[in-house]
């Protein structure tokens, strides 16, 4: 049986390498070779973050919700349609972006994925979407955040951080290659001392959870978090695990949800059948513990596992289904101090906001966050930011306000904190640019794909010159038959094995051994593919 490799080289953002795909073009001879070989360099790069002074002149409230009728959307209303209350007083004056009027609201998504030995093949299929979904949801005009966080019967990695993703900020564009770089590292681990699950069958999901409704939300963004597990959960008191009482019951996630608002889009398991056992799981999509469901508690969905694994489900469904929630969102806002009987000192969870149509044949409202311009009353203006718990470089670091930089005597740098001698104005725009002392955080990488499984195929891999060891990458496979290269961490690591530091950068080579065969190749513009093609020996 013949065999064939499509190779193709392309630069999306920082670097991408993908084998396979391209339009029909004709086909030309090219020389004979037995080998196709692909490289790139890749340059360090400064990091960047973006902030926005809050302003405290007036408490401003904002309530979305959606309208809907027999499941449908309801569009076309006014603010006279609605009666909105605040802890039972009614609320007037108020304004409403309307359907026609309304514009994309932010959303701040946490994809909060299991890493543990059984998810390898779902998360490697989950990184090219969540790829694509970055690229697109920006070139649709969609403002989001995103950030990941990783567990097993413990957070491995916590959201500390949102990357910005604003179509309508060209400076946002680092923040985007630094995401997707960071994606590409993303991958499970299997076997006794790597797999964070082991050695139970449960995980720790609704830990997880609570860790990310600590998360730094954007103070008016719509905030989702996409928990993907194909196993339990460990809970207190009568599941503990190994953890012990680090197992949270269910009114402790039901509050952190509530709290946090955040809306949870579960791609998880109700029941499985191992080793000939049913396992029935409550509490993701059922009560639980005299709780309700995780996601009928935050007003998110539900996706079955096992559908998403026979491609009944797509991940991108749910990233669809997200920005659906964003379109088909109304918004309210009223400012408290304008609003008689209302208390402007009040923190955002003691604000029990109503909203409901006039006309209940219109239909019924599903109300969605409660964000303030004080979330917890009337705080001090902020002069100090922290960028990453990792320390900076300090002499890398450089503070624009409103576009002006500042000079290095305005400010000091301790750890991964900048403290501004002077507080900015209400509103103002402060970017950050910066290094860490970790050189592997300014590699901006992506995976490398192939068209077909290629487990026992002569593949070779040089790092600034030097042939990899089989152990600084790891090709795994997906759900849809295509393999994927990524580098471990020791490629990264502080002994700096490939010398990244001293070369500025890493040199990356891929050698496919044709065995011999005939190459042949069609040309598309500039970057061309190339075509290993199994031919009859000589």
């Amino acid at each position: 049986m013949s065999k064939k490799f499509i190779v193709t080289s392309t630069v999306v953002l920082s670097w991408m390498l993908t084998v396979g795909c391209g339009p029909k073009s004709e086909w030309v001879n090219i020389s004979p070779s037995k080998q196709d070989v692909f490289e790139k360099q890749f340059e360090l790069s400064t990091s960047e973050a973006t902030f926005q002074q809050a302003r405290y002149d007036e408490n401003i409230v904002s309530v979305a919700f959606r309208a809907l009728k027999n499941g449908r959307s309801v569009e076309g209303l006014s603010a006279n349609d609605f009666n909105v209350t605040e802890n039972g007083q009614p609320v007037r004056p108020f304004t409403l972006s309307a359907d026609t009027e309304r514009t994309k609201e932010t959303a701040d998504i946490i994809f909060l994925v299991d890493i543990t030995g059984t998810m390898v093949e779902l998360i490697e299929t989950a990184k090219k979407r969540l790829a694509e979904f970055i690229r697109t949801s920006r070139s649709r005009g969609y403002h989001t955040r995103m950030c990941f966080a990783t567990f097993g019967d413990y957070t491995v990695k916590a959201c500390s951080r949102f990357y910005d993703n604003n179509p309508n900020d060209p400076s946002t564009e680092s923040q985007v290659r630094e995401l997707l770089s960071e994606l590409s590292q993303l991958r499970a681990f299997r076997g006794n001392g790597k797999d964070p699950g082991w050695p139970d069958l449960d995980e720790n999901p609704m830990g997880a959870l609570v860790d990310a409704s600590k998360a730094p939300w954007g103070r008016d963004s719509q905030r989702f978090v996409i928990l993907v597990t194909d196993w339990g959960f460990l809970y207190s008191p009568n599941n503990q695990g190994t953890i012990g009482d680090k197992a949270p019951t269910m009114s402790q996630v039901t509050q952190a949800i509530k709290e946090s608002q955040m809306k949870v889009f579960a791609v998880t398991r109700t029941q499985h059948v191992h080793r000939g056992q049913q396992l029935t799981w409550d509490g993701y999509n059922t009560p639980f513990q005299g709780e309700q469901g995780i996601v009928q508690t935050s007003g998110g969905e539900y996706y079955d596992f096992d559908k998403v694994l026979r491609g009944e489900i797509s991940l991108d469904t749910v990233l669809e289904n997200i920005l659906d929630r964003l379109n088909t969102t109304y918004k309210i806002t009223y400012t408290v101090d304008k609003v008689p009987g209302l208390d402007p000192s009040l923190p955002v969870n003691k604000r029990n906001v109503g909203v409901q149509l006039n006309n209940p044949e219109k239909g019924q409202t599903e109300r969605g966050s409660v964000t303030s311009s004080m979330p917890k009353g009337r705080p001090e203006y902020q002069r100090k930011w922290m960028l990453a718990k990792e320390p900076l470089q300090p002499e890398s670091v450089r503070v624009f306000v409103d576009g002006r930089e500042l000079n290095p005597s305005e400010r000091a740098v301790s750890g991964g904190e900048v403290l501004l001698n002077e507080v900015p104005a209400p509103g103002a725009k402060l970017r950050f640019v910066y290094m860490f002392t970790d050189v592997k955080k300014h590699l901006r990488l992506e995976p490398v794909l192939f068209s077909e499984p290629v487990e026992g195929a002569n593949l070779s891999v040089y790092l600034n010159g030097q042939l990899a060891q089989p152990s600084d990458y790891v090709v795994a496979n997906d759900l849809e038959g295509q393999s994927s290269l990524t580098l471990t961490e020791r490629v990264l690591a502080p002994e700096d094995p490939y010398g990244i530091r001293n070369s500025r950068g890493l040199h990356l080579k891929v050698v496919l051994d044709c065995g011999g065969h005939v190459r042949q190749g069609r040309m598309r513009g500039k970057a061309g593919t190339t075509t290993c093609v199994t031919t009859p020996a000589k």
